[in-house]
């Protein structure tokens, strides 16, 4: 498992057994499966390679407001 530099820090998140990387860029290069909290932004969609498994969470509360 690789995850990004700070990647969840805001939160407290924890990194054990994680590798940690340097930038987003070589955590999307070195993974077969890439989890996202949100769904990806156009610049890091555009980083998902055919053989990858993208993994993440709609935010649709967007879809539900009034």
């Amino acid at each position: 498992m690789a995850i990004e530099t700070n990647a969840g820090a805001g939160i407290g998140a924890r990194t054990a057994g994680a590798t940690i990387l340097d930038s987003a860029r070589e955590v999307f290069a070195s993974s077969e499966m890439i989890v996202k909290v949100k769904e990806p932004q156009p610049f890091k969609r555009a980083q998902l390679r055919g053989n990858q498994i993208p993994f993440t969470y709609q935010h649709l509360a967007r879809f539900f407001r009034n």
